[in-house]
């Protein structure tokens, strides 16, 4: 809503300050695949990589970059367009997302420079309803900067879309942006530092919009070849549109575990404390997230995930959010060219008012499972059915929607 004005406001402070301010942090945000990932939830992070991913030359080269392009392509039906539990409206959906992501590196063992930038424009075509055709985008860039014992990273994602929004109960269009500067001092084999800052955007337009500036920073000591442990503080401060603003500190411990070359954990656990400037008492409440991938055989792998994080709500100003879930996932690879996947999730989530008086949105009990089915055509090319399924057993917004597909997707 009052977004554009405050971006103003902020722009020179951003462009000329941000170096000072904002000294490294980690933001993730984006959208995902056009299908699955429309329908807005909690994420699972994924297990990082032990090492990083052998460098590979691009389609084609332009002086030190390579580029990498993509495609994916859909149509499905959806009997529930705008996920609601009366008046359901369908229609079948054409989805185009072309992408692209271009890279130079110049890595060494003792350091080195990175550039990545990508782009994907999703276009999505509703055959009856036609003016909720629309296009979604999600750009990124990511650099970094490594000597022998320090490296730094610089990231910037914007994200538009106009989608269901659990939330929300509808489609929505939001917008979200996320500024980070990273950095990492290793003292020596074993110990090393984080320190991370950050500003994360996101905007509802003609509803709310929050900027959450953040300071993230973490001791980490290597205690073996396969455990990494770790103690973090968050300190954060959301300046909410509208509404009083909020304070909040993270108190975490986290391990990554690789058991095995069949085995890895990530797992985090911590205490979450807000503040608020409306008088409303603060709270505090236990979170945790739990990520892990097991391979028992070459072409098998099952993925699970657990998480409860405290958040506040950029499309109810003055509401915070406790959600707490589980996702699961198995994928089989049989006879060289053909996978079948399941994955499914549930949360719940409970809202709590950060303002005297305001009535809270109630709860939300979602599920959702989606099996598909992949066949290897080409190289690079594959293409697959899918059906989607999900309900919300809200107090106030429930719904019921199907989905069946059929998709294609090319990358180099």
């Amino acid at each position: 809503m009052a977004l554009t004005n405050r971006m103003r406001t902020f722009a020179g402070k951003i462009v000329h300050g941000s170096l000072k301010t904002l000294a490294a942090g980690v933001i993730a945000l984006g959208i995902g695949p056009v299908g699955a990932q429309e329908l807005v939830m909690p994420p699972t992070p994924e297990v990082p990589p032990l090492a990083p991913a052998a460098a590979r030359e691009g389609m084609f080269r332009l002086g030190s970059f390579d580029f990498f392009p993509r495609a994916y392509a859909s149509v499905f039906y959806d009997d529930n367009i705008f996920i609601r539990e009366t008046d359901k409206v369908d229609d079948l959906v054409w989805a185009l997302r072309p992408g692209i992501t271009v890279t130079s590196s110049d890595m060494t063992t003792n350091g080195g420079k990175s550039l990545t930038i990508s782009y994907d424009p999703s276009f999505l075509i509703y055959t009856d309803q036609t003016d909720r055709s629309t296009i979604n985008h999600a750009a990124a860039l990511s650099a970094s900067l490594a000597f022998t014992k320090l490296s730094l990273g610089l990231s910037q994602t914007v994200s538009s879309a106009t989608d269901p929004v659990v939330e929300a109960g509808t489609r929505a269009d939001r917008l979200a942006l996320g500024t980070a500067l990273t950095s990492r001092y290793a003292f020596g084999e074993k110990l090393s530092a984080e320190m991370n800052f950050g500003l994360d955007i996101t905007d509802y337009p003609d509803r709310y919009n929050s900027w959450d500036w953040s300071n993230r920073d973490w001791l980490n000591y290597q205690y073996s070849s396969r455990l990494n442990v770790g103690v973090g503080l968050t300190l954060g401060y959301i300046d909410m549109e509208d509404f009083p603003d909020q304070n909040y500190e993270d108190l975490l411990l986290r391990a990554i575990y690789s058991a095995s070359e069949k085995l890895d954990v990530n797992a985090s656990v911590g205490l979450d404390w807000r503040q608020y400037r409306s008088g409303v008492d603060d709270t505090l409440a236990p979170v945790w997230d739990v990520a892990a991938v097991y391979r028992p055989r070459e072409r098998t792998s099952l993925s699970l995930g657990l998480f409860q994080r405290y958040s506040s709500s950029a499309f109810y100003g003055n509401q915070n959010n406790l959600s707490t879930g589980v996702n699961v996932g198995v994928r089989q690879e049989f006879l060289t060219r053909y996978v079948f996947s399941v994955t499914a999730r549930y949360y719940h989530s409970d809202y709590e008012a950060t303002d005297p008086g305001a009535s809270t949105r109630g709860t939300d009990d979602v599920f959702l499972v989606r099996p598909q089915f992949e066949v290897q055509l080409k190289e690079r090319w594959t293409a697959g059915v899918f059906y989607e399924f999900s309900h919300n057993a809200s107090d106030d917004r429930p719904f019921t929607r199907n989905r069946v597909g059929l998709e294609t997707r090319w990358a180099y």
